[in-house]
């Protein structure tokens, strides 16, 4: 389920009872993970074995295959059914997005964006990139 769809899904839940509806898109990955890889070294199998199965994997006419991993947490809280006053939070959203050719990760790039709430909105709060993947040695 892709980010938007589960904040929608989300708040839908929320909107219509007295509850807290919590939706996760993707599974966490850590930073520590994102170390061990290394650029026209690691394997499509090595990766898997580190970040477990990725989101999307995608092949390009050029023979390039993409996989994206990704992570965000949505909650909602309504304290009253049928209230105005709905809570939202998000976690960082975060995507990685690891590229390989003849089967080795040959490109590997990683973003964060983070979120605040303002109001019953949640809106964006700042964004960092950083290249992964240790070089060959």
């Amino acid at each position: 389920m892709n980010v938007r769809a589960a904040l929608i899904a989300t708040i839908a839940v929320a909107m219509g009872c007295g509850c807290a509806a919590t939706q996760e898109a993707g599974a966490p990955f850590s930073a520590a993970a994102r170390r061990q890889l290394v650029l026209e070294r690691t394997t499509p199998a090595q990766v898997r074995e580190i970040l477990g199965k990725p989101v999307t994997i995608t092949a390009g006419p050029d023979g390039r295959e993409r996989w994206t991993y990704e992570y965000t947490r949505v909650s909602a809280l309504r304290a009253v059914p049928f209230g105005r006053r709905v809570t939202v939070r998000q976690t960082p959203y975060e995507r990685l997005v690891l590229t390989f050719r003849d089967g080795r990760l040959s490109e590997c790039a990683y973003a964060v964006e983070r979120y605040r709430t303002e109001g019953d909105l949640i809106v964006p709060a700042g964004s960092a990139r950083e290249s992964c993947g240790q070089p060959a040695r």
